[in-house]
């Protein structure tokens, strides 16, 4: 297998740092200037045995159940293994000491100080001996593996061999580099003896490694071929001592084979840091190394398996495989009853079958080494063929098989592992659970954010509860059960107003709940057959379906419910996940078009589970990422952040807890060195802003589009409020500044089409000309005619639908047309025009006024006759002066001439002067409008407007040519067209048009847009001081859009009662002064 690098993970502060293995390799330690030893179980392990030694440790070393450390103390401490409690000091210095190792029988221990002395000191009685013959701070110790020698390293650039049976120095090399001081010497030069014989002694030199051969301690060989460039600061050999691991400053490992002085493979540090320590696990293929930083990584797989098995290294033959070969082996091509004393005829046997073996197998011999035939003798197999024995000159391996990826386990999102004595069972926006175990004591305890929520819980854990789910009415604990008792779910109603505020079921025999989740109204559990369980947070179970698959995870918020579970088998790193969300209170789906796969990162778990505080659900996963659910793109899956980036360490994570979008902002927990955070102290929430993840985030453009795709609310709708569009139009105006200093004149145009005003255009145009890119500037002004065209079209559309209003239902006055002959009945319109008649129609004004303002509907609809036409029954009323009426917002004006020829009145009928008619039972229908009126009805002195009908006053189509109305709006346009000033072309000068009375009287209508925009010229022009008179309306345009139907109804209300009120009472003058004019 190849070579493989777990990433680094934090294991103590910046300073040197040391790492050994147990004798046993079932612990890992790491020491570091941060005064702490660690003890981990493996590197993935996030849970350490923390042990305090208060001072900067330089060296440990395990042996036996006892752990020494060293440092700044001048003290040699031994504690307990694993479980560090402390058991004493072994030996004493007058300065630091530097390194520390046991022997390898464990009951010696060798110290070197910076002193100059070396101590040997027994564990048992502890007597010591000393050994004082270097002339500087001593770098490292080192036992012969038989016990018969002693190796130290020193600032006086000598290697010493110490006999510690008579402890004299036997021997000295000076080939070390001298310096005056531990901290300032080129390399740690941690020399080593050759595991099990202790034939060869390996001592770092620069930046080669010299081997020197037992009892005569000359060089037999150096290791540099192709090496080390930078000095080597500490070696170590492998288990077997055929390999050999070195380290030096540039953070490269290289792992050799000692026997042909051959590099093996290299493993180079991320940042190409000083590696400080180094260990070779005993029981594994791995190594673990630390750095000058203060971090921990792993090596697996540091010798390829063809080499292993080349050394002699012997493995049990497999039965399944054994089985196969004896299939595959006829009677002639292997005699099991052979003796296997005869090496010459098994070596025939062997040789003769070889190529049948490679055809039949999947074993595949080197082409390399197909040349050479000698398989071996037979003294390197046992007599009962149980080990299967490859011999050095031939290499045989196995095809790689597909590795197979085990499927995440189910969790609980914002809890951590069952394991832990002290864990957080649930941590998300409304509280934190807590479970402790002391003393074999288990306890619940509940913290919510908000304590008008509820107050803080207390609860003994008797029924062993491994989950929870917390919401704003409900506390849901779950149990596995055992043999004795079903699994169980409790659930505690914070809102129920009786005495039963807890509730509780158990699960079907041989079920167990898996996955819980709360909500609202509700609280659902998963178990292991694939059942979702619902129930009401009363108790009343709602319904229950099956899943596809195993849960992984579940949540749920307000009324929704998400579940995760596994869709198929891993493929390859990959874990294939589905996705379903429904609403648990109405049983339904609430995303119908939602692919049911889950996106998750290539070789990453799903970490957490959620929903944002807008309801959005969010996925978390072990590679930092992560997504939220957006109906955008066929609602897709969107990253919006990825914590990897913005960690200090490979080695630290972030636990998330929660998302805000209003704010942009994750809540999570910083972990350092490890995947899930502590109990005590609390750990402190922070928040990351969210950033997505764009190509080339570090530059300007990335960052200012990033910003731009926040604001586009139909990306990210329900996210965050909505954006701001000057926001939006400045970033979108930083964006062409960028683009137009890059010369693309393309992107920039395509950038001022998204911008949602003109006056930003020509902000753009006035940049562009400035920067003399005239060509871009022409681009930018005809995308700003556009612009305004199409808002002047949407404004007169808006107009005409409010003129084209459906008249309002007609109101029955009269139950039949009997009714007109009640002498106590007086019509609407006989009060109306006694009332214009007294105090010069002041009463009037006044009453609508009154209406207007305290919303007096019945008077409103009195003083607003705006219900039927009256057009004919005008003429049959006895004495009628003036009167205003309101068809569709027109005005009509009656002559008292006209009343002697109406239709309506029959011969015996009179008119009275008071205005009030009695008419016969015979008359007509006086609400039924003619249909087709004659000619001569029309009176002479009359107006044309007098004897419109229905049909003449309907607005017609646009674009018909006998309209008149839209005639005029045409040439209004025209003229507007014509005033607009453009940047390449000369003013023109304003079209005056005759004042006309007849014209001047039609225009005395004044639209709802003119009378708002009159209303707010003013504050737009101090708001925007520079801008030019087409500017000021482009703005006005734009807002008058954006301003909902109610307050454009109040407004048009506001420019009709305008006009009748002024018409109201120039009709009223007239009126008096014709009255005078007939008396």
């Amino acid at each position: 297998m190849v070579l493989s690098k777990e990433c680094m993970r934090f294991a103590h502060s910046e300073g040197h740092t040391d790492v050994c293995y147990s004798s046993d390799g079932q612990y890992l330690a790491t020491a570091g200037s941060d005064g702490d030893v660690r003890i981990y179980r493996d590197h993935n392990d996030d849970d350490p045995v923390s042990i305090g030694i208060k001072h900067p440790v330089y060296s440990i070393d395990i042996k036996d159940g006892n752990l020494v450390a060293v440092g700044e103390s001048n003290s040699v401490w031994m504690y307990s293994f694993p479980g560090g409690t402390p058991d004493g000091i072994v030996t004493r210095f007058t300065n630091p000491v530097s390194h520390v190792t046991f022997n390898a029988s464990g009951d010696k221990v060798a110290a070197g100080a910076e002193d100059f002395e070396i101590q040997v000191v027994s564990v048992n009685n502890y007597n010591k001996h000393s050994l004082k013959q270097h002339e500087a701070p001593v770098l490292t110790v080192a036992f012969d593996p038989k016990d018969h020698y002693l190796a130290s390293s020193s600032c006086d650039g000598t290697a010493k061999i110490w006999d510690i049976r008579t402890f004299e120095c036997i021997h000295s090399l000076s080939i070390l580099p001298k310096c005056n001081d531990v901290s300032v010497a080129k390399s740690n030069c941690r020399l080593s003896w050759q595991p099990k014989t202790g034939d060869l002694l390996a001592i770092p030199v620069d930046n080669t490694i010299e081997l020197y051969k037992r009892s005569t301690w000359k060089r037999i060989g150096n290791l540099s071929d192709n090496g080390h460039q930078k000095i080597i600061s500490t070696l170590v050999w492998s288990p077997d001592g055929k390999y050999l691991a070195s380290a030096d400053d540039d953070g490269v490992i290289i792992i050799w084979n000692v026997s042909k002085e051959e590099i093996i493979d290299k493993v180079i540090h991320d940042k190409n840091l000083k590696i400080t320590g180094i260990s070779w696990r005993p029981t594994a293929n791995e190594i673990a190394y630390t750095d000058i930083e203060g971090q921990l990584g792993v090596c697996s797989n540091v010798i390829p398996e063809e080499l292993l098995k080349k050394s002699g290294e012997k493995r049990k033959m497999p039965q399944n495989i054994k089985n196969h070969l004896d299939d595959m082996m006829n009677d002639d091509d292997l005699d099991i009853d052979v003796d296997l004393d005869d090496g010459n005829l098994l070596d025939d046997d062997i040789a003769t079958n070889k190529q049948k073996r490679r055809k039949s197998t999947n074993f595949v011999v080197d082409s390399a080494e197909e040349d050479n035939e000698d398989i071996g003798s037979s003294s390197d197999i046992d007599d009962d063929l149980n080990d299967f024995i490859v011999n050095d000159n031939v290499t045989v391996r196995r095809k790689p098989m597909p590795s197979i990826t085990a499927s995440q386990k189910e969790f609980q999102p914002g809890s951590t592992p069952n394991h832990l004595n002290h864990r957080i069972m649930m941590w998300n926006s409304v509280g934190i659970v807590y479970n402790r175990i002391e003393d074999d004591i288990s306890s619940i305890d509940v913290e919510f954010h908000d304590v008008t929520t509820h107050h803080a819980l207390h609860i003994m854990n008797h029924l062993n509860h491994s989950l929870a789910a917390l919401s704003s009415q409900a506390l849901l604990l779950a149990s596995e059960g055992n043999d004795s008792m079903a699994s169980t779910l409790v659930c505690l109603h914070f809102g129920a107003w009786d005495n039963s505020k807890e509730w509780s079921t158990t699960m079907p025999e041989k079920e167990v709940v898996r996955a819980i989740a709360a909500g609202t109204s509700w609280v659902a559990a998963v178990t292991d057959k694939f059942n979702v369980r619902i129930y009401s947070i009363s108790g009343i179970q709602l319904g229950m379906f099956c899943l596809p698959g195993p849960v992984v995870a579940m949540s749920g918020h307000d009324d929704i419910l998400i579940i995760v579970y596994h869709s198929g088998m891993p493929f390859g790193d990959n874990q294939q996940l589905g996705v379903k969300i429904i609403n648990a209170k109405k049983s339904l789906s609430v995303y119908k078009h939602l692919e049911s796969a889950l996106p998750i990162t290539p070789g990453s778990k799903l970490s957490w589970l959620g929903f944002s505080d807008e309801g959005l659900p969010v996925t978390y996963d072990t590679s930092g990422i992560v997504r939220v659910l957006q109906n955008s793109y066929g609602y897709s899956w969107i990253p919006v952040l990825n914590t990897k980036q913005l960690s200090k360490n490979k080695s630290d994570t972030y636990w998330a807890i929660g998302l805000n979008g209003n704010a942009r902002q994750l809540r999570c927990i910083l972990c350092k060195a490890s995947t899930y955070p502590a109990t005590v102290p609390r750990p402190v929430a922070t928040v990351l802003p969210l950033q997505i993840p764009l190509c080339e985030l570090d530059t300007d453009k990335s960052s200012l589009e990033e910003r731009l795709i926040w604001n586009s609310n139909s990306k990210f709708a329900k996210l965050h409020e909505d954006g701001n569009p000057k926001e939006q139009n400045a970033t979108i105006m930083k964006l062409f500044a960028l683009a137009c200093k890059s010369d693309r004149e393309v992107r920039a145009t395509e950038l001022c089409e998204s911008l949602s005003d003109q006056h930003t255009i020509s902000l753009a145009i006035k940049y562009a000309a400035r920067n003399r890119r005239m060509i871009l500037a022409q681009k930018l002004e005809d995308i700003y005619q556009r612009r305004i065209e199409l808002d002047n079209d949407n404004v007169e559309e808006e107009e005409e639908e409010e003129e084209t209003v459906q008249e309002p239902q007609r109101r029955k006055f009269f139950s039949d047309v009997s009714d007109l002959s009640r002498d106590s009945y007086v019509s609407p319109i006989a009060k109306r025009n006694k009332e214009l008649m007294v105090n010069g129609g002041i009463d009037v004004i006044r009453k609508k006024n009154l209406a207007k303002n305290v919303d007096n509907e019945l008077v409103y609809q009195f003083y607003t006759m705006a219900d039927f036409d009256i057009s004919e029954w005008m003429k049959a009323c006895s004495y009628v002066i003036v009167n205003i009426c309101y068809y569709k917002h027109k005005s009509y004006r009656f002559e008292p001439e006209g009343i002697k020829n109406s239709s309506l009145l029959s011969n015996g009928d009179s008119c009275e002067r008071k205005g009030r008619i009695v008419p016969s039972l015979e008359v007509s229908n006086p609400f039924k409008v003619s249909e087709s009126p004659s000619k001569s009805s029309r009176l002479r002195g009359m107006s044309y407007f007098d004897n419109l009908t229905n049909s003449d006053i309907t607005p017609k189509r646009r674009g018909y040519v006998g309209n008149s109305t839209e005639q005029k709006r045409e040439v209004v346009k025209k003229a507007k067209n014509q005033r607009q000033t453009k940047l390449f072309g000369t003013p023109k000068e304003t079209i005056k048009t005759e004042q006309n009375p007849e014209v001047k009287e039609k225009k005395s209508k004044i639209s709802s847009f003119t009378l708002w925009f009159e209303s707010i010229r003013s504050q737009l022009e101090k708001d925007n001081p520079t801008a030019a008179h087409r500017e000021i309306i482009s703005l006005a345009t734009k807002r008058w859009r954006q301003m909902n139907s109610d307050e454009k109804k109040i407004w048009s209300f506001k420019a009709s009662q305008d006009t009748d009120l002024g018409e109201s009472q120039n009709s009223l003058n007239g009126s008096i002064t014709m009255d005078n004019c007939t008396q």
